[in-house]
């Protein structure tokens, strides 16, 4: 049996870690599927807490994006790591860089609400595919820059915390491309709707650990989008196949 409840739950937290424990806590109340719409919100992007471990079976899968390596990414700004829906975020469409055009959304009027990526690909029609990842959204509200993301859909109790960290990567990376031209601008808050924030189906934990034993870490990465550079197509295939 599946439960979708209706009634959104809102989140207003300091950091991913504590919004993780509350998400974790709603799930626990069921033993079955559950999938419910939440409004996320994490204001303090600064230097956001991730959870230190996150639910059994999926600690093994979150322990790769808690490397030195992630962490240096993340204090650096550096470009070549593939965060989460990058080249949905960064794809020239229509001969139009999407990240430069929502920047100079921002650049040509501060008080601009048409700072939007939206992350479709012209294919999707065609494959029959929406991401879950639906659009980006920044603005500047009394000189801080927050980002508004919209999400179809989205797994708990790993993914939640991964896709949260990548897109505080995204707002202070924007935030950094924005300071030459707003020396006083100030790091904002970061919001996320889910239209479904579900947990795996399974009765019980080792249901959810069999889920995972289908799939290699790699494709589990691919299913996240933290595609490594120079596997784009090896996962592409992967895609293809499942």
């Amino acid at each position: 049996m599946k439960n979708y409840i209706n009634s959104p739950i809102y989140l207003n937290c300091s950091s991913i870690g504590e919004a993780y424990n509350s998400i974790i806590e709603n799930f626990s109340k069921y033993r079955e599927y559950v999938s419910y719409p939440t409004i996320i919100t994490i204001t303090n992007t600064e230097n956001t807490q991730l959870p230190q471990n996150v639910d059994f079976p999926f600690n093994d899968y979150y322990q790769v994006f808690m490397s030195n390596d992630t962490w240096s990414y993340w204090s650096t700004y550096d470009n070549s790591w593939y965060i989460s829906y990058s080249r949905r975020i960064f794809q020239t469409r229509n001969g139009c860089n999407l990240w430069e055009k929502a920047k100079e959304q921002l650049v040509l009027d501060c008080q601009s609400r048409r700072s939007i990526i939206q992350t479709f690909k012209n294919d999707d029609d065609v494959n029959d595919y929406s991401p879950s990842l639906l659009s980006l959204q920044f603005v500047i509200d009394k000189g801080y820059l927050n980002l508004i993301t919209c999400w179809r859909s989205k797994e708990g109790t790993v993914a939640f915390p991964i896709n949260a960290i990548n897109m505080c990567y995204l707002l202070k990376k924007m935030y950094i491309e924005l300071l030459p031209v707003y020396p006083h601008l100030v790091l904002g808050s970061y919001t996320e709707v889910n239209g479904s924030m579900h947990k795996l189906l399974g009765e019980c934990k080792m249901c959810l650990n069999d889920n995972l034993k289908l799939y290699s870490l790699d494709r589990v990465k691919f299913f996240w989008s933290i595609i490594d550079i120079g596997k784009e197509t090896e996962y592409d295939e992967q895609y293809n196949q499942k």
